[in-house]
């Protein structure tokens, strides 16, 4: 087996999901690799006023960058981390789940994120900006606008590196930020009837950039 071939045993198990090479010995990768804890690390933390807060990490494929490890991973892309909802009111980070992985830097070539989720239980319409009026964010009519998740591929240059001796693989969210960010992304009328406010319209684009700049790998 040549020494590249080794680097390139790869087997990765989070969730209940495993994927890995085929011809890759129990030994092989038991030397070759790292066995990380892959946890949700909220840095900095802090929700605000938000009692409820959460958001959805649907799949994360990446590869190797060097390409001739690439040419050896099974269907040219591994996976991690499907299906995760991250509760962003927590202030320690939170283990999702274990991988193994071969020392090196990965490049992300997809990864899917589910926009924010976020209840505010003691919201009040008589006082306030009109945002800080909003119990659930988002909320109609600008709900409809918010799509169901946004895809970052190789063009948004998210990467990775395992070290030897590393024992975690974070996915780090900027919390504070992005809730921050969140919010600016909608218009906000304060009487959409009844004296009850709503929320209008929603930026796409500028909360997509606010979670490349908010939500990283490490």
């Amino acid at each position: 087996m040549t020494s590249r071939f080794v680097r390139a045993c790869v087997a990765v198990a989070t969730v209940g999901v495993a994927f890995g090479l085929p011809s890759c010995s129990h030994d092989t990768l038991t030397s070759s690799t790292a066995g990380l804890a892959v946890t949700f690390v909220p840095s900095p933390s802090g929700t605000g006023r938000f009692e409820q807060a959460s958001m959805g990490l649907n799949g994360v494929n990446f590869v190797p960058t060097d390409p001739a490890l690439a040419a050896l991973t099974p269907g040219n892309s591994l996976t991690l981390g499907v299906g995760i909802t991250a509760n962003l009111t927590v202030s320690q980070e939170t283990t999702l789940g274990r991988v193994a992985l071969a020392p090196g830097t990965y490049k992300v070539t997809k990864m899917t994120i589910v926009p924010p989720s976020l209840v505010d239980e003691e919201a009040s319409n008589s006082t306030g900006a009109c945002i800080t009026k909003i119990v659930s964010v988002p909320s109609f009519p600008a709900q409809a606008q918010v799509p169901d998740s946004y895809v970052f591929d190789e063009s948004d240059g998210y990467q990775f590196t395992v070290r030897s001796g590393q024992t975690k693989l974070n996915l780090k969210v900027d919390v504070p930020a992005m809730i921050n960010g969140f919010l600016a992304s909608f218009t906000c009328q304060d009487d959409c009837g009844g004296g009850t406010p709503c929320l209008t319209t929603y930026d796409s684009d500028h909360f997509r950039a606010v979670l490349r700049n908010t939500v990283s790998i490490e």
